[in-house]
């Protein structure tokens, strides 16, 4: 092996702190978004995205999705 292909210790130990970093980035964004799915919201009519998608209008909470998206959130 050539010497710069080589870890050290403390290139190990950075590089599995970034991926933990990563790794609880992720959850926590999953977290929000099961949560934001889950919350009624007036556009649906007091029902969650959730709800509005189980009722047939998966296309009304994508063009609200698309607008937060664009920076206009309900």
């Amino acid at each position: 092996m050539r010497k710069s292909a080589r870890l050290s210790a403390l290139d190990v130990h950075e590089a599995e702190a970034v991926i933990d970093a990563a790794v609880a980035r992720r959850s926590a964004v999953a977290t929000v978004l099961t949560c934001s799915l889950q919350t009624p919201r007036p556009r649906f009519g007091g029902r969650s995205p959730v709800q509005a998608i189980e009722a047939g209008e998966a296309e009304l909470v994508a063009l609200s999705v698309e607008s937060a998206l664009e920076g206009h959130p309900d």
